[in-house]
């Protein structure tokens, strides 16, 4: 796991180097007339690339711990009412009377 995550740190980092390499040899180097388009293009696909990753290492983890905290309450409290209904049910069969006015009878499947 720790590997997996060390290639994608450095891929990351690779991705955000190139967006700002291509960036800065925007200042220096000459672009062609018939390669303006492309170069532009490709520019900004680098652009998306690095917001996409600063935003997962920076912008995503803002509100996860209190979110953490908050689902991890709310599994407690519902473990607990869970077993208080559990402890509530009386153990055995349930006797229940059932009363109908005699013009609407229920109907009983004779099994």
């Amino acid at each position: 796991m720790r590997d997996a995550r060390l290639f994608a740190h450095v891929i990351g980092g690779a991705l955000i180097a190139g967006f700002l390499g291509a960036l800065a040899a925007l200042f220096v180097v000459p672009i062609p007339e018939a390669n303006r388009d492309l170069v532009t293009y490709m520019l900004g696909q680098l652009s998306g690339f690095a917001g996409g990753i600063i935003a997962y290492h920076y912008a995503s983890k803002a509100g996860d711990r209190d979110l953490d905290h908050q689902r991890a309450d709310n599994t407690t409290k519902a473990l607990e009412m869970a077993r208080e209904a559990i402890a509530a049910t009386p153990p055995g069969t349930i006797k229940a009377e059932i009363v109908n006015k005699a013009t609407r009878p229920v109907p009983v499947d004779p099994r």
